[in-house]
């Protein structure tokens, strides 16, 4: 049944992935998987790329395996909805654009659960990850990182913000700790107040999920 299904239209073969009712169901994804998984795997090796995986010390090519299998997961998903929801069938090429949305957001998923771990490797210094990332992808990371110690610390009220900027001054931007203390702000603190704090917020990496 399988080569019955090699050539069938785009529109047709959606349909038959998306219906888990029909008797076409597996072998059309068979030939999804066929027409697809090189396209995907392909943009999540330059996802990984422009999101310096590398600097994770995480494997590329393992990396970019895990990220397809869960954009696989995705579709999967409950009785595949998300295919089902995809109304352009006739737009192939927009499909193909949607696939790779699909593939930054599981790779930005991926990022975001490792990063913690990286933190804490790396004694909160991972400033050469940041520096090398687009403004938007840089952006995003740094407040998924804030929102992390936000909820870790979050009953330790007295002067969370605060420590925080401190912490991802030291860490993301890469100040110095006399830098950080130039801020008008911060006067009465020391280089070795700053100091503890930084070494504080990565240890709650430690117990973040």
């Amino acid at each position: 049944m399988k080569s019955d299904l090699k050539n069938i239209s785009f529109y047709t073969l959606l349909d038959y992935c998306s219906d888990v009712r029909s008797p076409n169901w597996e072998s059309a994804w068979c030939v999804f998987v066929e027409r697809y998984y090189p396209f995907l795997y392909a943009k999540a090796e330059s996802v990984c790329r422009r999101w310096n995986i590398s600097r994770l010390k995480l494997q590329l090519k393992d990396t970019a395996k895990m990220i397809v299998d869960d954009v696989f997961e995705t579709l999967y998903k409950d009785d595949c909805k998300a295919l089902r929801e995809f109304r352009e069938r006739e737009n192939e090429k927009l499909f193909r654009y949607w696939l790779s949305i699909l593939c930054s957001r599981a790779a930005s998923r991926f990022i975001k659960k490792h990063l913690p771990k990286f933190f804490v490797e790396q004694s909160g210094d991972i400033e050469d990850f940041g520096a090398h990332l687009p403004y938007y992808q840089s952006w995003e990371i740094y407040e998924h990182l804030v929102h992390l110690l936000r909820n870790s610390l979050k009953t330790q009220s007295q002067s969370l913000e605060r420590n925080i900027q401190i912490f991802m001054l030291r860490s993301w931007a890469d100040f110095s700790s006399r830098m950080v203390l130039a801020h008008p702000c911060l006067e009465g603190l020391s280089e070795h107040n700053v100091d503890v704090i930084k070494f504080r917020l990565v240890k709650a990496f430690s117990s973040s999920d």
